[in-house]
């Protein structure tokens, strides 16, 4: 009798089996999850979560992690929002885009210069980051934003928001990246066997940084939508998102040695958490249960990916 893969199984489809069981289960739990305005609400929801997933999907497939994503988000949300008040948002927005590809930049050239060193260097990027904030803030909210800001975070046409439209293209752009260009597949070799990938003439740490700008750029959008959606640059915005990232794109089959990770995958993982914050919340459930919940599905996504290699 041939044996049943299930070990092959489940690395294909098992994050999809368990988006499908949480979603069947929350439509029976409650009446109101199963509805189109819930439903969209959702979307809405994992919008910045999966901007920012994505960004770091990049940085695990390349072989490294970043711990400092929802600080960027954060600090370049404030000084975006507060050089908006003064020189307008588009001048601010860009501004804001320059910061956060030097941040990126600043992680990725420290992260490289030896064997697993992104841990901490992000960690203490983090840290700074997050401090910078709270000076410029004085942990005091920036409000009474140029009315042209809110189109990034409330503006929809028809059903559709704009946050989800983000999302959307730059899961098309990151998905024709990884599967599509020299640079995507150079990404999976950097992170799959670096020395290997260096004598193909591979620029490892190049490749390897690339990704962190990327991530610092889309952690920078994420901060964006999150300003204009709740009308204000709050100062710990962003800050210990980093988990719900982390666990989406582990849970989408990426694992913490690099080299393996999909766009797909991804964003089943990031559904999977927008379905527990929403769906759990609908039918009642602690919010500190709901944190429980989460952490045991990323402990469940790392052992899952250890036990794709034995």
């Amino acid at each position: 009798m041939k044996k049943i893969p299930i070990r092959k199984i489940w690395k294909n489809y098992g994050t999809l089996l368990l988006f499908i069981a949480f979603f069947i289960f929350l439509s029976i739990a409650s009446p109101v999850f199963f509805t189109l305005d819930n439903l969209m609400s959702i979307l809405r929801q994992i919008s910045i979560l999966g901007l920012v997933s994505l960004g770091m999907l990049l940085v695990m497939v390349g072989g490294n992690i970043d711990l400092s994503v929802g600080s960027i988000l954060g600090f370049t949300a404030v000084i975006t929002a507060k050089l908006s008040l003064d020189f307008g948002i588009f001048p601010a927005i860009i501004i804001g885009l320059l910061i956060a590809v030097t941040i990126g930049f600043v992680n990725g050239y420290f992260s490289t210069r030896g064997k697993g060193l992104s841990i901490m260097v992000t960690l203490s990027t983090k840290l700074m980051i997050y401090g910078g904030t709270i000076i410029i803030t004085q942990t005091k909210p920036i409000i009474n934003l140029p009315k042209g800001f809110e189109f990034f975070g409330q503006k929809s046409f028809g059903p559709i928001s704009v946050p989800v439209i983000f999302l959307v293209l730059v899961i098309i752009i990151i998905q024709v990246i990884m599967s599509n260009t020299i640079f995507g597949r150079r990404i999976y070799a950097a992170g799959g066997n670096d020395v290997a990938a260096k004598f193909s003439g591979i620029s490892v740490k190049k490749m390897q940084i690339s990704t962190f700008i990327i991530a610092a750029v889309l952690s920078m959008i994420g901060g964006l939508i999150l300003t204009s959606r709740v009308a204000s640059a709050q100062p710990n915005a962003g800050f210990g998102m980093e988990m719900d990232v982390i666990g989406a794109v582990l849970l989408g089959g990426a694992s913490l040695s690099g080299g393996s990770g999909t766009v797909r995958g991804t964003i089943i993982g990031v559904l999977i958490f927008g379905l527990i914050n929403n769906g759990l919340n609908l039918i009642g459930v602690d919010p500190l249960l709901r944190d429980v919940i989460k952490g045991a599905i990323i402990l469940f996504a790392i052992l899952s990916d250890q036990w794709g290699k034995e």
